[in-house]
């Protein structure tokens, strides 16, 4: 439900305050249900966090049914040995791993029922998931999954934005068209950033450290906040710009994270092409419709 033009009419220090408030507070969360909330705020590793998965999931008879079936693909498990419960996934697969495709089930049961720009944004979350996650595999960095989840929740403010204030979020967009930065066009027309809105909300529905800190840029960037950084500027790049615009995006991008993530501009699009095709992967896997994924992809 789109939030009132009241909420967009106070001070600029206090529009913030105000857009949480409702956000919060409203039933209609996007995709970001609470069993998905709940999800994210665990942490990942310990064994009362896995028996809360466990009941989590268990609370779902179709998110149980498909996460099992998604944990006996061959993808997940080549021992040839079925995955019979989901306590049995969290001993086979890791705890991380069932709460990466647990997170990305309860993610994707909305995207299938929307359409328009907050299906394309979703698309965009599940393209940055995955560069993240390959940007990861390629640093050989422990933390896998947790990777993916930071990619796709990267984009947290936009997409709240997209779903309460669409015509805001097409007023930000047209100003960015005319020149303004991101964060220069989301003040003008909201009064703060998409990062501070994620911040903001996370910490109100007390998400796990690991995601709240993708929003601070108040403190120095960790190695996974890089990650899912680099996957969010590099699929807006792709996916918003035009082409005349990619090849010098891509230059300014390998300028930005060439050091820290040790990636050329050939290596960019290298981590592209692998991540459109684990993301089409993902999609075949869950059944979704991988149509939407042919170019321009979102």
């Amino acid at each position: 439900m789109p939030l009132p033009a009241t909420a967009l009419q106070a001070p600029f220090n206090d529009r913030l305050e105000l857009y949480v408030r409702r956000v919060v507070a409203g039933s209609d969360l996007p995709m970001f249900s609470k069993r998905l909330i709940e999800l994210l705020a665990l942490p990942n590793s310990d064994q009362t966090s896995a028996q809360k998965l466990a009941a989590l999931v268990l609370e779902d008879y179709a998110l149980t049914v498909k996460l099992l079936r998604m944990a006996n693909s061959f993808h997940y498990n080549r021992s040839n040995k079925p995955i019979e419960s989901i306590s049995h996934a969290i001993v086979v697969l890791g705890m991380r791993t069932v709460l990466k495709l647990a997170g990305t089930l309860t993610y994707l049961e909305y995207f299938e029922r929307h359409t328009g720009e907050l299906r394309h944004l979703m698309i965009r979350s599940m393209l940055s998931a995955h560069v993240a996650s390959v940007m990861a595999d390629m640093r050989r960095f422990a933390q896998r999954e947790e990777s993916y989840l930071a990619g796709m929740f990267q984009n947290l403010g936009e997409v709240l934005v997209a779903h309460h204030s669409p015509l805001r979020l097409a007023a930000v967009n047209d100003a960015v068209a005319q020149g303004l930065s991101l964060d220069e066009a989301c003040v003008k027309e909201l009064g703060f950033t998409y990062h501070r809105l994620a911040g903001d909300v996370s910490k109100q529905w007390k998400l796990s450290p690991y995601l709240t800190s993708l929003w601070d840029h108040d403190t120095p960037a960790t190695e996974l906040t890089q990650f899912a950084r680099f996957g969010h500027e590099l699929t807006r790049l792709m996916c918003v710009r035009t082409a005349a615009h990619q090849e010098p995006g891509l230059k300014l991008l390998a300028m930005k994270y060439g050091a820290s993530l040790q990636v050329s501009v050939d290596g960019i699009a290298d981590v592209w092409e692998r991540a459109v095709d684990e993301t089409k992967a993902t999609f075949a896997n869950l059944g979704v419709s991988t149509k939407l994924l042919v170019p321009p992809l979102c």
